[in-house]
């Protein structure tokens, strides 16, 4: 799925929403005339709802079916903890070596804050 796509839809898809509840008021106000009295708002909040919906709908019946089919979790967790296990094995490897730069730079470290003191 696409990001970019995923993160301007709820912006499109709130306006008719925005534009039918700003046209009703809140309980404890007074209630104020309506932009155009036609009722267009209302029609446009709710055919963009009908679109959101279908959107959403379109996405469920394409995208759950064959997850629900083509399960890929285990297998992903599975190369995953491969990896992990490859990546320690490869840093200890690191680490075991005296001349390794690791092995520098920490006796550095130790030396300058727990070695002799230089007066």
């Amino acid at each position: 799925m696409d990001n970019k796509k995923s993160t301007n839809l709820p912006k499109e898809d709130l306006k008719g929403f925005e534009e039918f509840i700003e046209d009703h008021p809140v309980e404890g106000q007074l209630q104020r005339p309506l932009k155009n009295e036609g009722g267009f708002e209302s029609y446009n909040f709710l055919e963009k709802d009908s679109h959101r919906l279908g959107k959403i709908k379109n996405l469920m019946s394409q995208k759950l079916p064959f997850m629900t089919s083509h399960d890929q979790s285990e297998a992903l967790l599975h190369e995953q903890q491969l990896e992990i296990e490859t990546l320690k094995i490869h840093l200890n490897n690191i680490f075991k070596h005296q001349s390794s730069g690791y092995r520098k730079s920490l006796s550095e470290i130790f030396d300058s804050f727990f070695g002799p003191t230089k007066s």
